[in-house]
Parts: C-alpha cells; sequence; structure tokens
C-alpha cells in the first residue's frame, strides 16, 4: 500500500461516532488444552468460544480488517467501508495455537506484538512460529524486550529495551518493524521520542478510543473476558458511550496505578531489570 498521510476524520460516519478506526488489543486466548491462565492476567484472556463469536460478528458486520502497519498508511479507504484492526499483545504461544486457525478461518489478519525477551520459553511463541505467522500475511510488531514499564527506565536503557526488540525481530522475520506497543499503556512523552528516533512509525497505547491513523500514537480499546456481546457491538459501531466509560475509568485509575507500580515493582508480573538479553 502507498504510503502517504491519513486524516482520519474522513472515516466517521456522523456526529455520534468518534472518529477514527477501532484498533481491538487482546491478550491471550484460552482453548481447552490451554492450562491454567496467571491470575494477575486472567481478565485479560478470553475463551475461545467468546473470540470466535467476536469474529463472527466482525464478519458479518462487513467490516475492513488489516494489521495497523497496513492501516496506518492509507490515505483514503473505500466508499462506505469500516476499517478495524485487530492487535495481540505479549506474545503468548497461544496466539499460534488457538487465535492463528481462527483468523485464517475468517480471513483476516492481525498485528502480534512480541516481547523478544520471552521468546521460546514455556507458554510465549517461539521463533519458527513468529516466522509462520508473518509468512501467512500476520504483521510482526514490537512489545519492547522485556515486559517492563517503559517509563520509569533510563535514557541508555530505553534505547536498548526498544531498539534490542526491533534488531532482533528484523533479523527474523527479515522486514521492517515499523510499531511499537508499549506494555501496561504506559507511556509518556520520552517513551514516543525514543521510538520515533529509534526507526518505528508510532506507538500503540491502550487509550481506549478509536485510533487516528497516521499519527504517532494509536489508541486501543482492551477486550476483557467480561466485556458483553452487546458492549462489543457497540465498540465496533463506534458509539460513544462505550468508549467515554473506558476513558473515564482509565483517567481515574492511571494516577493510582502509577503509585501502585512503583511502590510494588514486581506486581502483575512488571520485570525491572535493566539486563536486555
Amino acid at each position: 500500500m502507498a504510503k502517504s498521510a491519513l486524516n482520519m476524520g474522513d472515516v466517521s460516519h456522523g456526529n455520534s461516532q468518534p472518529p477514527g478506526v477501532p484498533v481491538l488489543m487482546y491478550h491471550g486466548i484460552a482453548g481447552p488444552e490451554t492450562g491454567p491462565v496467571p491470575k494477575a492476567e486472567g481478565k485479560y484472556w478470553i475463551d475461545a468460544p467468546q473470540f470466535t463469536g467476536q469474529l463472527e460478528k466482525i464478519l458479518s458486520s462487513g467490516y475492513l480488517v488489516a494489521p495497523v502497519r497496513d492501516l496506518w498508511w492509507v490515505k483514503n479507504y473505500p466508499q462506505g467501508s469500516s476499517p478495524l484492526a485487530i492487535t495481540f499483545d505479549d506474545g503468548h504461544a497461544t496466539d499460534y495455537t488457538v487465535a492463528y486457525p481462527l483468523l485464517l478461518e475468517f480471513g483476516f489478519r492481525a498485528d502480534f506484538f512480541i516481547n523478544t525477551a520471552f521468546v521460546g520459553s514455556r507458554g510465549y511463541l517461539t521463533w519458527s512460529q513468529i516466522v509462520e505467522l508473518q509468512k501467512a500475511g500476520m504483521s510482526i510488531q514490537s512489545h519492547g524486550h522485556e515486559h517492563v514499564d517503559l517509563t520509569h527506565l533510563s535514557p541508555q536503557e530505553l534505547s536498548r529495551q526498544l531498539g534490542h526488540s526491533k534488531r532482533l525481530l528484523e533479523d527474523q522475520i527479515g522486514r521492517p518493524v515499523e510499531f511499537l506497543s508499549v506494555p501496561y499503556g504506559l507511556v509518556n512523552s520520552r517513551v514516543i521520542g525514543e521510538a520515533l528516533s529509534g526507526g518505528y512509525s508510532a506507538v500503540c497505547t491502550s487509550r481506549p478510543w478509536p485510533a487516528r491513523m497516521g499519527e504517532a500514537e494509536i489508541n486501543r480499546m482492551a477486550i476483557h473476558r467480561q466485556m458483553s456481546c452487546k458492549r462489543f457491538e457497540s465498540l465496533l459501531a463506534r458509539k460513544i458511550w462505550p468508549y467515554a466509560a473506558a476513558l473515564l475509568r482509565q483517567a481515574l485509575l492511571y494516577l493510582p496505578k502509577q503509585l501502585f507500580l512503583r511502590l510494588n515493582p514486581g506486581a502483575l508480573t512488571v520485570q525491572v531489570s535493566g539486563e536486555v538479553q
């Protein structure tokens, strides 16, 4: 696709809808043989039947599904189309064993954001699986090297975490890695600046609002286990109330979350190691 600037205001279908592209953010998809999900991650994992139902709704609604990598460069979409992106964070093994076959079944492509330090570890993707995903048309992007709070790293360590992940992925898949997804949605201007200067085109966040493609920050809506079918359909339709409610909740929790992580750096599986493997 041609690389050109994009004004996502053109995508809005009315004043009641916030302009932009819905970008869905998934983590693990639990299948019959997945095993127990870590308690701290439970609400972010959904069951395979729930994921299948959501893909069916996306398909029946006629959405134009494409990786963020492709949508970010597009200037104009076909008349009447509704673009949408599906993303996965962390690089769990279920990306390959559960999500990937379902995406192929529905003819969808998605973005997989990988923590490169975990590749090959138990419960995570292997390099051969990552390469297969890429060859099948999926988009492989960076979630940093380790799963750390990037906002509290030294300048040198921040540069290494972003640069090392990018280089490892590019060496394995043989194509540029253009997008970074920040762990825990924690981001500031320093992280964005380092990412852009390090060769990334944009940073994907967890700000729950439709994304304006072509900009330095890409908003994404996290899909949780307890999300109802009605709420999911409202997100797809870009009705303002579920986005506004999620945005308000995030704003109320942001400072307490920052304080909690500062006082409990080992919580929620946050890694604070400064070593890059």
